[in-house]
């Protein structure tokens, strides 16, 4: 048994690219890390991936992606986001043509 876990993690363009970073203000108070589970509070540094929306401190993301490609909550891997993923309103648009009730 010579095998050993290889730790997989995104790199820092990867991460650039599938990720927003941005400070929290008045208009978005309401999250809580679900790393640490601590409030975003107003002047605090989050990022939100792309692909899902889901954000976190910005110290607990990055600490979390040096072992993880995946989202905490939703285990989206963020390599296979792209710079169009940014809530990307088309994947979950409701065709109501195909309804032949």
């Amino acid at each position: 048994d010579n095998l050993s876990p290889v730790n997989v993690y995104p790199s820092a363009t990867q991460i650039d690219e599938a990720t927003t970073v941005f400070t929290v203000d008045a208009s978005n108070t309401d999250g809580q890390c679900t790393i640490c589970f601590e409030n975003q509070v107003i002047g605090q540094s989050v990022r939100r991936i792309n692909h899902c929306g889901h954000t976190f401190h910005k110290n607990c993301i990055d600490r979390w992606f040096t072992t993880n490609v995946r989202c905490p909550n939703c285990r989206h891997d963020i390599r296979e986001s792209d710079e169009n993923d940014e809530n990307d309103e088309n994947e979950y648009e409701y065709d109501d043509e195909e309804d032949d009730y």
